[in-house]
């Protein structure tokens, strides 16, 4: 986390805080294993500070994302993305202001949390996944799939592939669970999500250009389609998961 983030500091590239962020979210998703079940009396509280430099850089991410948003489907009106630009820069000022307290806190976080990824039985890591999967499965079967559940899907299947990551080869062997299938649904839901997005951002700034906001609803309605697709039998395609013995 700390390298990434000295990396922005530096350079104050989109790309180095979007790392920074990934590995907040690793942590964060070894950090909710940990509380289902495995370390029950685990202590969160020291996360505050951190999730507080998460939120912040999300800020700066979500500007960079919806200019690049508009630049993939240009309207007329180019102040949508000057005001994103202004929003972008004026968070990274902020967000550089704060440079030494955020260093600081990052330290002392990836020391306090240094311990608590020890000693974690292989056992608990296969009930994690038979579970989480089992719930991603059943909730694929509906027919119409919830926008707002269906982007918490898509950050249920970004958990399982960042702590599948960093699992000794060992052990993923025993899960022989389908990273690339997984890793292509969430791709597709994050391209459909990114569409929504556009036509909320536009919804807001009164937007009104008809024939601009068909196209993006027939792109919206067509990468639905392809999550829909992707996403059928999803039991069947993310892998034989090798936990029949925990039954």
């Amino acid at each position: 986390m700390l390298r990434h983030l000295m990396a922005f500091f530096e350079m104050q590239n989109p790309e180095s805080l979007h790392r920074f962020r990934i590995k907040v979210k690793k942590m964060k998703a070894l950090l909710l294993f940990l509380q289902d079940g495995v370390q029950e009396k685990y202590e969160t509280g020291r996360l505050v500070s951190l999730q507080s430099i998460f939120k912040h850089a999300g800020r700066i991410r979500n500007a960079h994302i919806n200019i690049g948003l508009l630049i993939q489907y240009p309207v007329a009106d180019p102040a949508y993305k000057i005001e994103q630009e202004n929003i972008e820069r004026n968070e990274i000022g902020q967000f550089c202001a704060k440079r030494n307290a955020y260093i600081k806190s990052v330290k002392l976080i990836s020391k306090a949390l240094s311990d608590a990824f020890q000693d974690i039985d292989d056992k608990d890591i296969l009930t994690l996944y038979k579970k989480r999967i089992k719930k991603l499965a059943r909730f694929f079967e509906r027919l119409n799939l919830d926008i707002d559940q269906l982007h918490k899907a898509r950050k249920r299947i970004k958990n399982l592939l960042y702590l599948y990551r960093i699992l000794p080869k060992s052990l993923a062997r025993k899960l022989h669970l389908n990273d690339t299938y997984l890793d292509q649904l969430q791709d597709a839901i994050g391209k459909w999500h990114d569409v929504v997005l556009v036509l909320e951002l536009l919804k807001v700034e009164g937007y009104t250009n008809r024939g601009v906001i068909a196209a993006i609803h027939r792109e919206k309605r067509r990468l639905y389609h392809s999550v829909q697709t992707l996403s059928n039998n999803f039991g069947q395609k993310v892998g034989k998961i090798a936990l029949s013995r925990l039954n």
